[in-house]
């Protein structure tokens, strides 16, 4: 409205480059972050766009699909310090992670992801049960619905309301490009 009156005032009619800065609205950022749960080709596309439209200080987050190298190459700087979340973490400094790591590399020769990782906490969580006397699946079920802070590769897994929660990873992107752990003060549980 003001700026419509502006250009009343001064009797400009039309857009030109020396009178641009009296059509073009600033935009109205009310919000903190923006949350874009899809992959790093569609997300390498959005991030340049806030941008483009001039909206700067906004968090960007997003899912386990931004751990790869691909949002890096195709979002650039853009991307720098966006925040996202991964069950797994392979750079872990814990030493369970490490041990996991260097077995699973010694015994299929590559390197674990999220799926791999879950899949060994499961079978461990199982493995726990069975040592516990659990010979049946009802015995089973028990124990596992006592399970409380067990030390997984993926986190602490815990049963609550009826489901297996866990500490996810929160991740972000360095200026080189290199996926980090973010600092953070209180674990996301999932």
């Amino acid at each position: 409205q003001a700026m419509a009156e502006q250009r009343k005032e001064l009797k400009i009619t039309r857009k030109t480059r020396k009178t641009e800065q009296y059509f073009n609205l600033r935009p109205l950022v009310d919000y903190d972050a923006v949350f874009i749960p899809d992959e790093p080709k569609v997300v390498g596309q959005i991030l340049p766009t806030f941008a483009y439209r001039d909206v700067s200080g906004v968090q960007f987050l997003g899912i386990n699909t931004w751990n790869s190298p691909e949002l890096f190459s195709r979002a650039q700087n853009w991307a720098v310090g966006s925040l996202f979340t991964e069950a797994f973490y392979p750079e872990s400094n814990s030493g369970m992670v490490k041990r996991f790591m260097a077995r699973y590399r010694q015994t299929y020769d590559a390197d674990p992801g999220a799926i791999e990782a879950m899949a060994f906490d499961a079978a461990s969580l199982l493995e726990l049960a069975i040592s516990n006397g659990a010979q049946s699946r009802t015995e089973m079920r028990e124990f596992l619905k006592g399970v409380s802070n067990y030390p997984g590769v993926t986190g602490r897994i815990s049963w609550k309301d009826g489901a297996f929660t866990r500490n996810v990873s929160v991740l972000t992107i360095a200026k080189n490009g290199q996926v980090l752990a973010a600092p953070q003060e209180k674990p996301a549980e999932r």
